[in-house]
């Protein structure tokens, strides 16, 4: 595959890649835990800004961003298992941010499984208070600030 052609999107829920972007969602964190589908749909998705990485027909990695007045959060980020290792999910983290930041977010903040941590320090998050259990699928995470100021 040439990464070259990879094209990021901006798209909404009614966009012709969100049904690719859920299955992805799904099949990468809730099929594995033997989770409904419905679980993935929270307050946030309507709200949300969501960004894909499509090549050609296929869609190989996806981030969301929910902003909320100065404060943002960036959460479902998932690159598809056979392209990890290229270099999407940096720019997709890229671009994220940098749409935080139009947005005028004072502070971003995640929440990362434990094997992410070092991959959003690159972003320069750093870690917050004690590792807890996902709400939705009990694993545990790390919630990760940055400031935008």
């Amino acid at each position: 595959m040439n990464f070259e052609n990879n094209q990021f999107e901006f798209i909404s829920s009614d966009s012709k890649w969100y049904s690719q972007v859920v299955k992805l969602r799904y099949e990468s964190f809730f099929k594995p835990l033997e989770l409904p589908m419905d679980i993935m749909f929270d307050q946030n998705e309507e709200n949300s800004i969501h960004l894909v990485c499509v090549n050609g027909k296929r869609l190989l990695g996806y981030g969301r961003l929910t902003i909320s007045q100065e404060i943002s959060q960036i959460s479902q980020m998932v690159v598809n298992s056979s392209v990890r290792g290229n270099g999407i999910g940096t720019e997709i983290m890229k671009k994220i941010i940098d749409k935080a930041i139009q947005k005028n977010s004072e502070k971003i903040y995640l929440n990362a499984r434990l094997n992410a941590i070092d991959f959003y320090r690159k972003f320069d998050f750093k870690t917050v208070g004690e590792v807890f259990p996902s709400f939705k699928t009990k694993i545990p995470h790390q919630r990760m600030e940055k400031s935008c100021k």
